[in-house]
């Protein structure tokens, strides 16, 4: 299946297509809807959104993740990035991502994330320009309207309005937040969630054909 059809809002038969076909998604035996972590987009999806904030700090960066994740999942199907989502106290927060930045996680992407951008107590800052050919349209174009439409709010504000967020009420402190709660109160996705709920792939599965 051709990674560009999720380039673009599907209808009909050629959406499911999209998103069955979609090889970073992993069911397990569990009711917790989950994807495939890809580190490549999650540092450079990091990179990008702060080279469009002024001081940004990882409060503010998680969280503008947090709604960029969720709003493609809603609109095309899969997330940005994967990464899987925590209920902590300030809102949920992307898992390996908030690892990398404290200088944890599988040594290939620390590498891959120390090369991009760098810590600063609370504040991180790129390295260099991120690396925008591993997105795909849908991916580059929601990364956008996140900034367009959240950038100029600060950290603080941000970690309110996810604490207003189904996936933060739900989901008891320090949990792995199911995306399956991204589309609560949201009508216009139920059936991209149908869609992901009849799928059913293995993880051994999608492993191999990634």
């Amino acid at each position: 299946m051709s990674a560009i059809f999720c380039g673009f809002p599907l209808h009909g038969a050629l959406r499911i297509l999209c998103i069955v076909g979609n090889v970073n998604f992993l069911r397990k035996n569990t009711s917790v809807l989950r994807f495939k972590p890809n580190p490549e987009k999650m540092v450079n999806a990091m990179a990008f959104l702060v080279s469009k904030c002024h001081a940004c700090t990882k409060m503010k960066l998680f969280k503008l993740m947090y709604f960029a994740d969720k709003e493609h999942l809603l609109k095309y199907g899969r997330p940005i990035t994967g990464d899987h989502y925590v209920r902590m106290e300030w809102g949920p927060t992307p898992s390996a991502s908030y690892d990398m930045t404290k200088g944890k996680g599988p040594s290939s992407r620390l590498v891959l994330f120390q090369s991009i951008l760098s810590v600063h107590g609370n504040n991180i800052k790129n390295l260099k320009s991120p690396n925008m050919m591993v997105f795909s349209n849908s991916d580059e174009k929601m990364l956008n309207e996140i900034i367009e439409k959240y950038g100029h709010l600060s950290a603080a504000k941000l970690s309110d309005l996810s604490h207003k967020e189904a996936t933060w009420t739900k989901t008891p402190e320090n949990e792995i937040i199911d995306f399956e709660l991204m589309f609560e109160g949201r009508d216009d996705a139920m059936h991209t969630l149908e869609l992901l709920r009849q799928e059913n792939l293995p993880a051994s599965h999608a492993s191999k054909t990634s």
